[in-house]
């Protein structure tokens, strides 16, 4: 009722604190001249102050600050999403700023999805999904990009108008006014009006049978569930030209011998008839809807019916032939847990785009053949006594999502390679199933399988025939082998864009130990997220490396897990909480270490040998915990604390032939008590003043011994966040700022907000330099980071034995400054070069964890 509020209390603008009611976002090539214009003069009509780009802001001045101030000025904003919405920056930005009012303002914000799926708003796909990755080639993780998918996200959680096929809902205001209208045809008989909508009348006329030809329409939603109706049998005798009939939360009592021939929309849920009379043609019926109805048998022959609801009739035993309802779009049987048997006509409906049975538990017989060409959605979940999956019979390009959870399915046909336009396939819990068939890797549509608790499978779609070389019905496209053949190589992210989509993989909880998960090259070569949470895999072996697009690798609980022997060189995030037989992972060098590789948690892995790890992983940005007491050795500054202590704190001095400019990366590490949540906050200070703050949040599950935390943050990391403000930073992040009047230290404090939860046993923190060039010419051997030379805080004569500081040769303890030494722990200096040769510059840090 927003817009019906706020036409009254325009004209008193100089009250009102909004210069504009209504503020319109839209795309002008979709919608300007169509949608926009018809709305626009609407609300004009209706004396609601409506801004509007091209009529509000004068010609010269300066469009995008005029549009943000005309945002902030407006009551409410109306959002119209178009197909090519996210392919303008401008509109992206307005959507921004939108939110933002939302929150700070609590303007009123109205969405309409114009000829556009929220669903593809929300996950990003289609019209959304391409510009956007556009904009992910040009920006390069700016963090804009990332705000406008999360802006993008919001949008489709809030309640909007759909306008997808033709069809809008009414608003509550023109609703009451069409009502009042009718009411009027006939005020004190209302069996001789033309719809019917209020309770009393609606019981008057079926009861009384006092209904006349006029009545065309009745629409009620009974507000008592113990509304009891006694039901005429010639109720409907006389309303022959009743076209809607629709009538929710009313009880009925008595027999109803005949329906209105005329009737097009039937939508009666928990109807008392048991069958439909035979004297009812419904030639003209378009919507059938008897949800949770004491309807026995279906024999339908109403030519146009499009849709059909019987959703919970639990008397349902049988669906008989419906070969003559060629129209049929939806179907829902959903529920019906005495259905047996669907009759086979259901599979050569080719009007037929929602086909929902799922919850039929007695479901037994189901068509063997489908050639359902406009089939969208299938849903057969918790069919649980449903054996055998049909044959496709001819290419069903449309159908995206199929969902066989929990039904008793072994396998699934090889002809399953007919759908080529699925998305989704759903089959968790069936545990009887055995093997994917080959022509599953044909589906170039496919980004979700979900295959939890499926403890008996041990084929994923390799079989024999393919091992000797034998022809399949089905192959693998030519793009699939060709990013499968890229082998080691960083794959590239622009390539995450192209038409083949990313595949999520889920087998939680699946026995794999005896499958072919593992197998050629090019299995499953689209795939990104893969989870084997909860299995009961020994060993992940080598050819996961195959995997070349793979980024997201979860592994948590798998209880019998004791060797994780390579990664996939694009592998962002390792997830392997609870892995309590895992002992090795990969092994990584400097030259060798994984450099896409953003976080892995061992949380809980008390087995495991982190190896060479702790000083060769550092890539663009890392972090990891994992058991542990001790901070590695090769950090140069060290402090223990002795006793319960909330606090840690370090002065360090950049001190010359080094300044701030030279630093290009800083490792933080800590030792912590068990903890479930820490909430990470950074200030940045200069001198005695703070420069800015940012606020980032990791979750690790509570543990039963203490874990070691340790963070790497490159400039790029630092720089990436320069502009973000503290709502918006999602990460930890550092600025460096360069200004040599300043005092020449780095203070480094960690700190917990709340003293009653987690305490620090020990903290270190390490920096890396550039090496300036004439150092660079005359120790060649020294390690590289991201073609720059590093120096780490030690003589050069030492950086050699950091190959491998984990094991025999570790950094001197003489270079490592242990603050524990000194009498101040808050102002130490560490100069550990004795030359002068350039003036130094300071930075104060602050980092605090606060634990939730």
């Amino acid at each position: 009722m927003a817009l019906s509020t706020i036409s009254s209390s325009s004209s008193s603008s100089v009250t009102s604190p909004w210069l504009y009611d209504v503020f319109l976002s839209f795309r002008g090539e979709d919608t300007r001249y169509t949608f926009i214009a018809h709305l626009y003069h609407a609300l004009i009509q209706k004396g609601i102050r409506t801004f509007i780009d091209n009529d509000e802001v004068k010609r010269g001045d300066e469009i995008s600050p005029a549009l943000l101030q005309a945002i902030e000025d407006s009551r409410i904003s109306i959002i119209v999403l178009s197909k090519n919405y996210a392919s303008s920056t401008w509109c992206l930005d307005e959507l921004l700023k939108i939110l933002e009012s939302k929150k700070s303002k609590q303007q009123i914000v109205l969405p309409v999805f114009y000829h556009v799926d929220p669903s593809d708003i929300r996950h990003q796909r289609g019209s959304f999904g391409e510009p956007l990755a556009k904009y992910a080639e040009k920006l390069n993780g700016d963090m804009k990009l990332q705000m406008w998918k999360a802006a993008l996200r919001e949008v489709t959680n809030l309640s909007g108008d759909h306008l997808i096929r033709n069809g809008l809902q009414m608003h509550d205001l023109l609703r009451d006014m069409g009502r009042e209208v009718v009411r009027q045809e006939s005020p004190t008989n209302p069996g001789a009006r033309s719809r019917l909508f209020n309770h009393e009348d609606v019981r008057d006329v079926l009861e009384e049978d006092i209904g006349t030809e006029n009545v065309q329409a009745i629409v009620v939603d009974f507000l008592e569930d113990d509304d009891v109706i006694r039901l005429s049998s010639k109720a409907f005798k006389k309303m022959k030209r009743l076209r809607l009939f629709r009538c929710h939360n009313a009880r009925f009592s008595g027999e109803l011998k005949s329906l209105p021939n005329g009737i097009r929309v039937l939508d009666w849920p928990n109807c008392p008839l048991q069958s439909m009379s035979s004297k009812f043609r419904g030639d003209k019926l378009f919507i059938l809807s008897m949800p949770g109805s004491r309807i026995k048998e279906i024999h339908l022959e109403f030519k146009n019916v499009t849709i059909m609801n019987f959703n919970g009739c639990e008397f349902i035993t049988k669906l008989s032939d419906i070969s003559s309802c060629p129209n049929l779009m939806k179907i829902d049987l959903r529920f019906c847990k005495n259905l047996v048997e669907v009759h086979d006509s259901i599979g050569f409906l080719d009007e037929l785009v929602n086909l929902k049975l799922s919850g039929c538990f007695s479901l037994k017989s189901f068509p063997r053949r489908l050639q359902l060409r406009s089939l969208e959605l299938l849903d057969l979940g918790d069919c649980s006594s449903l054996q055998n999956f049909p044959e496709i019979e001819c290419e069903m390009k449309h159908l995206r999502s199929v969902d066989l959870d929990g039904t008793a399915i072994e396998e699934l046909p090889s002809s399953i390679g007919y759908l080529t336009g699925l998305e989704c396939l759903e089959l968790d819990r069936c545990v009887n199933l055995k093997r994917l068939p080959s022509s599953i890797h044909q589906l170039r549509s496919l980004y979700e399988i979900y295959l939890n608790d499926c403890p008996n499978i041990i084929s994923f779609g390799m079989d024999e025939e393919e091992h000797s070389g034998q022809p399949t019905p089905f192959v693998v496209s030519t793009s699939w082998e060709n990013e499968a053949s890229l082998g080691p190589e960083l794959f590239p992210l622009s390539a995450r864009t192209n038409s083949t989509p990313s595949l999520d993989l889920d087998l939680r909880n699946s026995s794999l130990s005896k499958s072919n998960f593992f197998g050629p090259l090019h299995f499953f070569p689209s795939l990104e997220c893969l989870d084997l949470s909860g299995s009961d895999i020994i060993s992940i072996p080598s050819s996961i490396k195959t995997y070349v697009r793979l980024r997201t690798l979860d592994l948590n609980d798998c209880m019998q897990l004791q060797e994780i022997k390579d990664f996939p060189l694009n592998l962002e995030v390792v997830r392997a909480r609870g892995c309590i037989s895992l002992e090795s992972l990969p092994k990584i060098s400097k030259e060798f270490n994984f450099p896409r590789l953003e976080w892995i948690g061992l949380d809980r892995c008390y087995k495991v040998n982190m190896g060479n790890w702790m000083s060769n992983w550092m890539s663009n940005r890392a972090e990891m915990i994992f058991p542990g007491k001790k901070i590695p050795d090769w950090f140069s500054h060290y402090k223990e604390i002795t006793s319960n202590s909330h606090r840690c704190e370090f002065d360090i001095k950049v001190a010359p032939p080094y300044n701030l400019d030279d630093i290009i990366g800083i490792a933080f590490c800590d030792v912590i008590e068990p903890v479930a949540t820490i909430e990470f906050f950074v200030d940045i200070m200069r001198g005695r003043s703070y420069a800015s703050r940012h606020r980032g949040t990791r979750r690790y599950d509570e543990t039963d011994s203490d874990h070691v935390w340790l963070r790497y943050l490159t400039t790029e990391d630092i720089t990436r966040l320069r502009a973000v403000s503290v709502d918006q930073a999602d990460d930890l992040g550092i600025i460096f700022e360069n200004n040599p009047n300043l005092v020449d230290n780095l203070r480094i404090i960690f700190e917990n907000y709340d003293p009653n939860s987690m305490i620090f046993k020990r903290c270190g923190v390490h920096l890396l330099y550039k090496q300036h060039e004439q150092n660079a010419k005359d120790h060649a051997s020294v390690p590289h980071h991201e073609n720059i030379d590093v120096h780490l805080n030690a003589p050069f004569e030492d950086i050699g034995n950091l190959a491998n500081p984990m094991g025999g040769s570790q950094l001197s303890k003489t270079h490592r400054v242990d603050y524990d030494n000194y009498e101040d722990d808050h102002n130490i200096e560490s100069n550990l070069y004795a030359q002068q040769r350039k003036p130094a510059s300071t930075l104060e840090i602050k980092i605090f964890l606060n634990v939730r």
